[in-house]
């Protein structure tokens, strides 16, 4: 598995993608007690920062993003010194995406209350952001209390992006007010609408907060929605084109331009070059040619 994820984040990073993200799932519930209507995979999820910080050690420019993290999983303090620790490992490349978590189940494997945890959310992120800002670090919430203390490390730029993941109304109202983006989870045709109109509201005219950053790897919602509407009118079951999920949802912000190869010369130079004439009536292979294609066929002939 760890070569798996050194491919794939290595393949991403060569593409020109911006950013490979982990998410975070401790538990699934065993049946018959409990059914998976939410169609989540049935294999375990590796740890989500150990993941990326395995990841930091094989690539050098693509950004590390947690999407997503529940943050009332850990005390601020462990979670942001653990953030910020990743961050100083990866020369600045974290972007932290938490949400509040959904699961009654897994909020009881780690004894950690469920009820009222969108309050909670937010005085433990007001708690991180404490610890990343110039010491000394001092809190006095109800829930996360931090004496009067120097904490470090710091990240590398001052702050680490907090994007908020959510599906339920209070969720995107919270993350357009307190997030530097959100992290959109969309259903079905309406939520994408949804998500956007609820966003703007709650962060009350803020278009400088579009849903999904870019430099993330995610899509302002708006595009998103419009690009399902065609897609839904084309008769395709998705927003790429003819049928291609990789490129098609692909927008151009997450792909790198790519310049051709030094020294590459045009196609009619290549085909003299091995031998065949300009002309695709008239190919004339050269015993060279010949003799690479019998090593191709042949490889115990070499």
């Amino acid at each position: 598995m760890g070569r798996y994820t050194r491919s794939r984040s290595n393949s991403a990073e060569r593409l020109g993608f911006a950013s490979v993200s982990t998410f975070e799932r401790l538990l699934i519930p065993a049946p018959p007690e409990w059914r998976n209507v939410y169609g989540l995979p049935d294999y375990p999820a590796y740890d989500a920062l150990e993941t990326l910080t395995w990841v930091a050690a094989h690539t050098q420019r693509v950004r590390l993003v947690t999407g997503v993290l529940i943050s009332l999983f850990e005390a601020p303090v462990v979670l942001a010194r653990r953030l910020a620790t990743l961050d100083h490992l990866s020369a600045g490349r974290v972007v932290a995406g938490i949400g509040q978590g959904w699961m009654p189940e897994e909020f009881a494997a780690v004894g950690v209350p469920a009820r009222r945890r969108g309050a909670g959310f937010e005085e433990h992120l007001a708690a991180m952001r404490a610890c990343w800002a110039p010491d000394p670090v001092e809190c006095d919430g109800p829930r996360y209390p931090i004496p009067r203390s120097k904490i470090g490390p710091k990240p590398v730029n001052g702050r680490i992006p907090v994007l908020i993941g959510g599906v339920a109304p209070a969720a995107i109202a919270r993350a357009a007010r307190l997030g530097d983006g959100f992290i959109a989870v969309c259903r079905d045709w309406e939520s994408c609408r949804g998500a956007d109109h609820v966003l703007s509201g709650g962060g009350r005219g803020r278009s400088d907060r579009p849903a999904g950053r870019p430099d993330a790897g995610g899509r302002p919602t708006r595009h998103r929605a419009d690009r399902l509407d065609r897609a839904k009118r084309d008769g395709r079951s998705g927003p790429g084109r003819s049928g291609r999920r990789g490129r098609g949802h692909l927008g151009s912000q997450h792909r790198r331009p790519r310049s051709p190869p030094s020294g590459r010369r045009p196609n009619g130079a290549r085909r003299e070059a091995h031998g065949l004439s300009r002309r695709r009536d008239d190919v004339s292979p050269s015993d060279a040619c010949r003799r690479r294609y019998r090593r191709r066929r042949c490889p115990l002939r070499r």
